[in-house]
């Protein structure tokens, strides 16, 4: 009996570890979501870039700030050793989902939905791919 009571204690430890985990993940998610769109924003209709460089420079911000803001805040990883080799995965996984975010955006955009639309559908999948990766 005590053993069933003691691994119900554990189970809602470790449901209640990752709880905060996930809600400081979201945190991170949803500000990525709003530094993307608010740089792509300028980018496209202030400054008259092409959509491409656009979601490039987006991307660029996203990548520097979810990358480092999940590991410091979310994960709370404070190892050294491995953080150039954890970035480069996670740049190579980020370029791949450019690229496939531009093959959204031009498939979608053959239907006349809304640009803005579009990356707030990739980047929702970014941010649940993201969380799967790491």
């Amino acid at each position: 009996m005590s053993f069933i009571l003691f691994q119900k204690l554990l189970e809602n430890k470790i449901f209640f570890m990752y709880k905060k985990e996930f809600i400081r993940f979201l945190l991170i998610g949803c500000l990525t979501f709003f530094i993307n769109i608010i740089v792509i924003f300028i980018a496209k209709d202030i400054l008259g870039l092409n959509y491409k460089l656009s979601v490039a420079i987006g991307f660029i911000a996203i990548v520097l700030f979810n990358f480092f803001g999940n590991k410091i805040f979310t994960f709370r990883t404070k190892s050294h050793g491995n953080g150039k080799k954890q970035f480069c995965k996670y740049l190579i996984y980020v370029l791949f989902y450019y690229a496939l975010t531009i093959l959204i955006i031009d498939f979608m955009k053959g239907y006349n939905i809304n640009f803005y639309i579009i990356i707030i559908f990739s980047t929702a999948l970014l941010i649940l791919i993201n969380f799967l990766i790491q």
